[in-house]
Protein backbone atom coordinates (compact mmCIF):
# COMPACT_ATOMS: atom_id res chain seq x y z
CA UNK A 1 0.00 0.00 0.00
CA UNK A 2 2.97 2.36 -0.51
CA UNK A 3 2.11 5.16 -2.94
CA UNK A 4 4.57 5.82 -5.76
CA UNK A 5 5.14 9.44 -4.70
CA UNK A 6 5.98 8.38 -1.15
CA UNK A 7 8.33 5.67 -2.43
CA UNK A 8 10.21 8.19 -4.57
CA UNK A 9 10.42 10.61 -1.65
CA UNK A 10 11.89 7.94 0.63
CA UNK A 11 14.49 6.99 -1.98
CA UNK A 12 15.47 10.63 -2.56
CA UNK A 13 15.89 11.31 1.16
CA UNK A 14 17.79 8.09 1.87
CA UNK A 15 20.91 9.19 -0.03
CA UNK A 16 23.37 6.32 0.59
CA UNK A 17 21.51 4.79 3.51
CA UNK A 18 19.87 1.41 2.84
CA UNK A 19 16.10 0.95 3.16
CA UNK A 20 14.44 -2.40 3.76
CA UNK A 21 10.93 -2.71 2.31
CA UNK A 22 8.71 -5.58 3.46
CA UNK A 23 5.49 -6.36 1.64
CA UNK A 24 3.42 -8.57 -0.64
CA UNK A 25 2.98 -7.75 -4.31
CA UNK A 26 -0.46 -9.39 -4.33
CA UNK A 27 -1.93 -7.07 -1.71
CA UNK A 28 -4.30 -4.25 -2.65
CA UNK A 29 -2.79 -1.27 -4.43
CA UNK A 30 -2.98 2.26 -3.02
CA UNK A 31 -5.94 4.34 -4.20
CA UNK A 32 -5.51 5.51 -7.82
CA UNK A 33 -2.38 3.39 -8.35
CA UNK A 34 -2.27 0.87 -11.21
CA UNK A 35 0.99 -0.98 -10.50
CA UNK A 36 2.83 -2.47 -7.55
CA UNK A 37 5.41 -0.49 -5.62
CA UNK A 38 8.75 -0.16 -7.46
CA UNK A 39 10.49 -1.72 -4.43
CA UNK A 40 9.28 -5.11 -5.71
CA UNK A 41 11.20 -4.73 -9.00
CA UNK A 42 13.90 -2.06 -8.54
CA UNK A 43 15.51 -3.18 -5.27
CA UNK A 44 19.20 -4.15 -5.29
CA UNK A 45 18.30 -7.42 -3.53
CA UNK A 46 14.91 -9.11 -3.42
CA UNK A 47 14.12 -12.00 -1.07
CA UNK A 48 10.89 -13.99 -1.10
CA UNK A 49 9.65 -15.95 1.91
CA UNK A 50 8.45 -19.45 1.13
CA UNK A 51 7.13 -20.56 4.54
CA UNK A 52 3.53 -19.63 5.34
CA UNK A 53 2.92 -18.82 9.00
CA UNK A 54 -0.46 -17.05 9.02
CA UNK A 55 -2.63 -19.93 7.88
CA UNK A 56 -2.44 -23.54 6.73
CA UNK A 57 -4.41 -26.35 5.15
CA UNK A 58 -7.68 -25.55 3.41
CA UNK A 59 -7.28 -21.77 3.66
CA UNK A 60 -3.71 -21.92 2.35
CA UNK A 61 -4.81 -24.06 -0.59
CA UNK A 62 -7.57 -21.60 -1.52
CA UNK A 63 -5.23 -18.62 -1.18
CA UNK A 64 -2.58 -20.33 -3.32
CA UNK A 65 -5.10 -21.21 -6.03
CA UNK A 66 -6.36 -17.62 -6.06
CA UNK A 67 -2.85 -16.18 -6.12
CA UNK A 68 -2.07 -18.20 -9.25
CA UNK A 69 -4.90 -16.46 -11.16
CA UNK A 70 -4.57 -13.11 -12.89
CA UNK A 71 -8.26 -12.26 -12.56
CA UNK A 72 -11.16 -13.47 -10.44
CA UNK A 73 -10.65 -16.06 -7.71
CA UNK A 74 -10.60 -19.80 -7.07
CA UNK A 75 -13.94 -21.55 -6.52
CA UNK A 76 -15.58 -21.36 -3.10
CA UNK A 77 -16.51 -24.87 -1.90
CA UNK A 78 -16.41 -26.66 1.44
CA UNK A 79 -12.94 -27.80 2.45
CA UNK A 80 -11.23 -28.87 5.65
CA UNK A 81 -7.73 -29.96 6.55
CA UNK A 82 -4.43 -28.88 8.00
CA UNK A 83 -5.98 -26.98 10.88
CA UNK A 84 -8.33 -24.74 8.89
CA UNK A 85 -11.56 -24.97 6.95
CA UNK A 86 -13.65 -23.29 4.28
CA UNK A 87 -17.35 -23.15 5.15
CA UNK A 88 -19.56 -22.40 2.16
CA UNK A 89 -23.26 -21.49 2.34
CA UNK A 90 -25.84 -22.03 -0.37
CA UNK A 91 -27.78 -18.90 0.51
CA UNK A 92 -26.78 -15.44 1.66
CA UNK A 93 -29.31 -15.41 4.49
CA UNK A 94 -27.67 -18.54 5.94
CA UNK A 95 -24.27 -16.84 5.81
CA UNK A 96 -25.66 -13.77 7.58
CA UNK A 97 -27.50 -15.81 10.21
CA UNK A 98 -24.38 -17.75 11.14
CA UNK A 99 -22.33 -14.52 11.22
CA UNK A 100 -24.76 -12.87 13.62
CA UNK A 101 -24.89 -15.93 15.86
CA UNK A 102 -21.10 -16.14 16.15
CA UNK A 103 -20.78 -12.38 16.70
CA UNK A 104 -23.21 -12.57 19.64
CA UNK A 105 -21.33 -15.36 21.41
CA UNK A 106 -19.50 -14.35 24.62
CA UNK A 107 -16.12 -15.40 23.20
CA UNK A 108 -16.56 -12.97 20.28
CA UNK A 109 -17.58 -10.14 22.60
CA UNK A 110 -14.51 -10.77 24.75
CA UNK A 111 -12.12 -11.18 21.80
CA UNK A 112 -12.77 -8.95 18.75
CA UNK A 113 -10.24 -10.94 16.68
CA UNK A 114 -12.23 -14.16 17.07
CA UNK A 115 -14.69 -13.18 14.35
CA UNK A 116 -14.74 -10.43 11.72
CA UNK A 117 -16.79 -9.72 8.62
CA UNK A 118 -14.89 -8.32 5.62
CA UNK A 119 -16.37 -6.57 2.59
CA UNK A 120 -15.31 -4.36 -0.29
CA UNK A 121 -17.50 -1.27 0.09
CA UNK A 122 -18.09 1.06 3.01
CA UNK A 123 -21.84 0.78 2.41
CA UNK A 124 -21.76 -2.98 2.93
CA UNK A 125 -19.58 -2.65 6.04
CA UNK A 126 -21.94 -0.10 7.58
CA UNK A 127 -24.95 -2.35 7.01
CA UNK A 128 -23.17 -5.37 8.49
CA UNK A 129 -22.10 -3.39 11.54
CA UNK A 130 -25.67 -2.19 12.02
CA UNK A 131 -27.01 -5.76 11.96
CA UNK A 132 -24.29 -7.04 14.29
CA UNK A 133 -24.85 -4.18 16.76
CA UNK A 134 -28.57 -4.92 16.91
CA UNK A 135 -27.94 -8.64 17.40
CA UNK A 136 -25.48 -8.04 20.21
CA UNK A 137 -27.14 -5.22 22.12
CA UNK A 138 -30.73 -4.95 20.91
CA UNK A 139 -32.62 -3.00 18.25
CA UNK A 140 -32.78 0.20 20.30
CA UNK A 141 -29.28 -0.02 21.79
CA UNK A 142 -27.21 3.18 22.10
CA UNK A 143 -24.72 3.93 19.36
CA UNK A 144 -21.76 3.40 21.70
CA UNK A 145 -21.48 1.22 24.81
CA UNK A 146 -18.71 0.50 27.28
CA UNK A 147 -16.54 -2.36 26.05
CA UNK A 148 -17.33 -1.94 22.33
CA UNK A 149 -14.53 -2.55 19.87
CA UNK A 150 -14.25 0.27 17.33
CA UNK A 151 -11.85 1.51 14.66
CA UNK A 152 -10.88 5.07 13.72
CA UNK A 153 -12.08 6.06 10.25
CA UNK A 154 -9.53 8.84 9.82
CA UNK A 155 -6.85 10.29 12.05
CA UNK A 156 -8.58 11.69 15.16
CA UNK A 157 -7.43 15.30 15.70
CA UNK A 158 -6.54 16.95 18.98
CA UNK A 159 -9.11 19.78 19.36
CA UNK A 160 -6.47 22.01 20.95
CA UNK A 161 -3.48 21.52 18.65
CA UNK A 162 -4.94 19.91 15.52
CA UNK A 163 -2.33 17.16 15.73
CA UNK A 164 -3.50 13.53 15.78
CA UNK A 165 -4.63 11.93 19.03
CA UNK A 166 -5.02 8.65 17.15
CA UNK A 167 -3.99 7.70 13.63
CA UNK A 168 -6.32 6.28 11.02
CA UNK A 169 -7.44 2.63 11.26
CA UNK A 170 -6.52 2.25 14.93
CA UNK A 171 -8.64 -0.32 16.76
CA UNK A 172 -9.79 0.74 20.22
CA UNK A 173 -12.01 -0.33 23.09
CA UNK A 174 -14.62 2.13 24.34
CA UNK A 175 -13.99 2.37 28.08
CA UNK A 176 -16.63 5.01 28.80
CA UNK A 177 -19.38 6.52 26.64
CA UNK A 178 -21.49 9.56 27.48
CA UNK A 179 -23.83 11.73 25.43
CA UNK A 180 -22.73 15.38 25.42
CA UNK A 181 -24.59 18.34 23.91
CA UNK A 182 -21.96 20.43 22.16
CA UNK A 183 -21.73 23.94 20.76
CA UNK A 184 -19.06 24.04 18.06
CA UNK A 185 -16.72 26.99 17.48
CA UNK A 186 -18.30 29.72 15.34
CA UNK A 187 -21.82 28.32 15.63
CA UNK A 188 -24.36 31.10 15.30
CA UNK A 189 -26.81 31.88 18.09
CA UNK A 190 -29.54 30.17 16.08
CA UNK A 191 -27.59 26.95 15.46
CA UNK A 192 -29.05 24.01 17.34
CA UNK A 193 -26.35 22.49 19.59
CA UNK A 194 -24.93 19.19 18.42
CA UNK A 195 -25.69 15.84 19.99
CA UNK A 196 -22.29 14.17 20.37
CA UNK A 197 -20.61 11.36 22.27
CA UNK A 198 -17.64 11.84 24.58
CA UNK A 199 -15.76 8.58 24.48
CA UNK A 200 -12.79 7.38 26.50
CA UNK A 201 -11.02 4.93 24.21
CA UNK A 202 -8.04 2.62 24.69
CA UNK A 203 -6.08 1.16 21.77
CA UNK A 204 -6.02 -2.63 21.50
CA UNK A 205 -2.27 -2.58 22.14
CA UNK A 206 -2.83 -0.97 25.54
CA UNK A 207 -1.71 2.53 24.63
CA UNK A 208 -2.79 5.74 26.31
CA UNK A 209 -6.51 6.23 26.97
CA UNK A 210 -7.76 9.25 25.00
CA UNK A 211 -10.98 11.22 25.19
CA UNK A 212 -12.51 11.93 21.79
CA UNK A 213 -15.72 13.54 20.63
CA UNK A 214 -17.78 11.93 17.86
CA UNK A 215 -21.09 12.91 16.32
CA UNK A 216 -24.27 11.05 16.99
CA UNK A 217 -25.15 9.31 13.71
CA UNK A 218 -28.34 11.38 13.42
CA UNK A 219 -26.24 14.56 13.31
CA UNK A 220 -23.76 13.53 10.61
CA UNK A 221 -25.70 14.88 7.62
CA UNK A 222 -26.41 18.24 9.31
CA UNK A 223 -22.74 18.58 10.31
CA UNK A 224 -21.55 17.88 6.76
CA UNK A 225 -23.98 20.47 5.37
CA UNK A 226 -22.83 23.06 7.90
CA UNK A 227 -19.17 22.38 7.20
CA UNK A 228 -19.85 22.75 3.49
CA UNK A 229 -21.28 26.20 4.16
CA UNK A 230 -18.04 27.21 5.91
CA UNK A 231 -15.95 25.78 3.04
CA UNK A 232 -18.07 27.51 0.40
CA UNK A 233 -17.72 30.82 2.25
CA UNK A 234 -13.93 30.43 2.34
CA UNK A 235 -13.78 29.71 -1.40
CA UNK A 236 -15.74 32.88 -2.18
CA UNK A 237 -13.39 35.19 -0.25
CA UNK A 238 -11.51 37.61 -2.49
CA UNK A 239 -9.20 38.96 0.20
CA UNK A 240 -6.32 36.66 1.15
CA UNK A 241 -6.54 37.44 4.87
CA UNK A 242 -10.28 36.84 4.91
CA UNK A 243 -9.80 33.57 3.01
CA UNK A 244 -7.18 32.34 5.50
CA UNK A 245 -9.41 33.28 8.42
CA UNK A 246 -12.38 31.49 6.87
CA UNK A 247 -10.41 28.31 6.32
CA UNK A 248 -9.07 28.58 9.87
CA UNK A 249 -12.66 28.57 11.11
CA UNK A 250 -13.47 25.52 8.96
CA UNK A 251 -10.52 23.46 10.21
CA UNK A 252 -10.93 24.55 13.84
CA UNK A 253 -14.44 23.14 13.73
CA UNK A 254 -13.28 20.03 11.89
CA UNK A 255 -10.69 19.30 14.58
CA UNK A 256 -13.38 19.08 17.25
CA UNK A 257 -14.86 15.86 15.83
CA UNK A 258 -13.38 12.39 15.40
CA UNK A 259 -14.86 9.51 13.43
CA UNK A 260 -15.22 6.09 14.99
CA UNK A 261 -17.00 3.01 13.65
CA UNK A 262 -17.64 -0.49 15.04
CA UNK A 263 -14.82 -2.90 14.25
CA UNK A 264 -16.96 -6.03 13.83
CA UNK A 265 -17.05 -5.52 10.06
CA UNK A 266 -14.20 -3.93 8.12
CA UNK A 267 -13.37 -3.10 4.54
CA UNK A 268 -10.77 -5.45 3.13
CA UNK A 269 -8.46 -2.45 2.66
CA UNK A 270 -8.54 -1.76 6.41
CA UNK A 271 -8.00 -5.42 7.27
CA UNK A 272 -4.61 -5.63 5.57
CA UNK A 273 -1.90 -6.68 7.99
CA UNK A 274 -4.36 -8.28 10.43
CA UNK A 275 -5.24 -11.89 11.26
CA UNK A 276 -8.62 -13.05 12.57
CA UNK A 277 -9.61 -16.54 13.69
CA UNK A 278 -12.91 -16.70 11.77
CA UNK A 279 -13.56 -14.53 8.73
CA UNK A 280 -16.90 -14.00 6.96
CA UNK A 281 -16.11 -12.78 3.45
CA UNK A 282 -18.95 -10.81 1.86
CA UNK A 283 -19.96 -11.50 -1.73
CA UNK A 284 -19.52 -7.87 -2.80
CA UNK A 285 -15.86 -8.72 -3.48
CA UNK A 286 -17.14 -10.32 -6.70
CA UNK A 287 -18.62 -7.08 -7.99
CA UNK A 288 -22.17 -8.38 -7.47
CA UNK A 289 -21.81 -10.92 -10.28
CA UNK A 290 -19.75 -8.87 -12.73
CA UNK A 291 -17.09 -10.42 -14.97
CA UNK A 292 -13.87 -11.44 -13.15
CA UNK A 293 -11.28 -8.68 -12.76
CA UNK A 294 -7.78 -8.20 -11.35
CA UNK A 295 -9.27 -6.15 -8.52
CA UNK A 296 -11.55 -9.03 -7.56
CA UNK A 297 -8.49 -11.26 -7.45
CA UNK A 298 -6.70 -8.92 -5.03
CA UNK A 299 -9.78 -8.40 -2.85
CA UNK A 300 -10.47 -12.11 -2.53
CA UNK A 301 -6.81 -12.98 -1.94
CA UNK A 302 -6.44 -10.43 0.85
CA UNK A 303 -9.78 -11.43 2.39
CA UNK A 304 -8.97 -15.15 2.29
CA UNK A 305 -5.56 -14.68 3.89
CA UNK A 306 -6.94 -12.77 6.88
CA UNK A 307 -8.41 -16.01 8.31
CA UNK A 308 -6.42 -18.40 10.48
CA UNK A 309 -9.05 -21.02 11.42
CA UNK A 310 -12.16 -20.72 9.25
CA UNK A 311 -13.32 -18.78 6.22
CA UNK A 312 -17.07 -18.40 5.60
CA UNK A 313 -18.19 -17.70 2.02
CA UNK A 314 -21.08 -18.16 -0.41
CA UNK A 315 -20.77 -21.45 -2.28
CA UNK A 316 -20.10 -21.33 -6.03
CA UNK A 317 -22.66 -23.23 -8.05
Amino acid sequence: MLHEDLYKYLISEAEKRPIVFVGDDRQLLPVKEDKVCAAFVDADSIYKLDEVLRHDGAILNLATATRQLAIGRARFIDAIGGGSQIVSYRRRDEWLEFLLEMMAEPDSLDNPDRCRALAFTNKTVQELNRRIHQKRYGVNAPQYLDGMACVTVDAVPDPLSGGPLLNSTIEVYVRNAEVDIFKAPYDSDTTTPWRTWLLEVEPFDGGKIEEIRVLDKEEEKRWQETQKEFADAAKKCQDDNERRQSWKMFFERKDQIGRLEPASALTIHKSQGSTFENVFLHWDIDGWGSAPTAQQNQLSYVGITRASQSLHVIKDR
